[in-house]
């Protein structure tokens, strides 16, 4: 079909040129031809439109959804943070405001193209996130995060300034000392400039520097204390000598007569046990997990206590003979003279006092 003009009326009008040239309006032959564009044109145009409309949800289809799952409206609501490290956390809270538990979804930061078990997500890249959310009994449907997609920029990390072995020796060098706290004999050198390799000593002979700034003193006496770093002369602590006054440890130990105890070896009933049954070999890691939380990743060393079982099962005269500090010490008091009775040990089927020793790794 071609398009015409009616010449007569005025009119225009598609007519094929085999079924010959009237106006349908008006009758007239007065017709001329205005142009080879059809009527199929506008539903060819109107054909495609609707193509590519198709296509184009097609594809969003695919973006968005590459499992092939589909979207819902969210059932939760769904929260996005930045924790204090850098991290997006994803937080799922039902419709009574209560946070759902996180291990029952799973999660996706790129539309869905992998999904993981972790709710929190950490990159040193910037870059737009498009999160989504379902839940594992049910996969095949996908909640969206309303606010998509999220913009993420990690805060750079600041890096730690390594220790050296060379350092400045004009810089002034601030030393102080932790006397021993009660129930220990353990003192601890503290000095400035952080950023510095020390060495520590508390007599100032050549060989007697150390990294560990803690010592054990035996005995009672004057001690000069000095630090020092690789490449730079030693720096004597300004309250030298450091006078230590055992009140405990430089004591002679008690003898047998004294005291009407006898050592755990000499019994006959070695090794002595709480009275629960609980195994003495491991008695001594079960009062370190007990009274060290597991955050509590700074504490190191060696701590030697003795105790009394007496005839009755009690236990007393608990002391620290190599303590750890103030207060690891005194959780170890008190977690021994409360734990209960202990068997009694016997000698020639009599029941003695006994001493015994445990040795605790921290």
């Amino acid at each position: 079909m071609q398009k015409f003009y009616c010449n007569s009326c005025e009119n225009t009008f598609f007519q094929d040129a085999s079924d010959g040239l009237t106006c349908p309006s008006c009758g007239s032959n007065s017709v001329a031809l205005l142009s080879e564009e059809t009527s199929g044109h506008f539903w060819k145009s109107m054909t495609f439109i609707i193509s590519m409309a198709v296509m184009a949800v097609m594809l969003l289809t695919l973006v968005l959804l590459p499992s092939g799952n589909k979207v819902i409206k969210p059932t939760f609501n769904i929260s996005v943070k930045t924790s204090p490290k850098d991290r997006l956390v994803v937080t799922i809270i039902t419709v009574g405001n209560e946070t759902a538990d996180p291990k029952k979804f799973e999660y996706s930061v790129d539309n869905g193209y992998t999904w993981h078990t972790q709710y929190a997500y950490y990159s040193e890249i910037k870059r737009d996130l498009y999160i989504l959310v379902r839940e594992k009994a049910n996969p095949e449907e996908v909640m969206a995060y309303p606010e998509n997609p999220v913009s993420y920029a990690p805060v750079p990390r600041l890096i730690a300034t390594p220790k050296t072995k060379d350092c400045n020796c004009r810089e002034l060098m601030i030393i102080s000392v932790d006397p021993p706290g009660k129930g220990s004999n353990m003192i601890t050198i503290h000095a400035t400039l952080p950023q510095c390799e020390k060495l520590y000593s508390i007599t100032g002979a050549p060989d007697s520097y150390q990294t560990d700034s803690s010592f054990l003193l035996d005995k009672s006496g004057s001690y000069t204390i000095f630090v020092k770093t690789a490449n730079c002369n030693p720096v004597a602590y300004g309250r030298n000598p450091f006078v230590y006054t055992s009140k405990e440890y430089d004591q002679p130990q008690p003898t047998t007569p004294q005291t009407n105890y006898v050592l755990e070896d000499n019994i006959d009933n070695k090794p002595l046990k709480p009275a629960s049954n609980e195994s003495r070999d491991k008695l001594p890691a079960t009062i370190v997990q007990s009274i060290i939380k597991p955050s509590e990743t700074s504490v190191h060393g060696l701590l030697i206590v003795t105790f009394i079982v007496e005839t009755s099962g009690e236990v007393s005269h608990v002391n620290i003979i190599k303590g750890i500090n103030e207060g690891v010490n005194s959780k170890v008091k008190d977690y021994l003279e409360t734990m209960g009775l202990w068997n009694v040990g016997r000698v020639n089927g009599k029941t003695v006092k006994t001493k015994v020793t445990l040795q605790l790794t921290f």
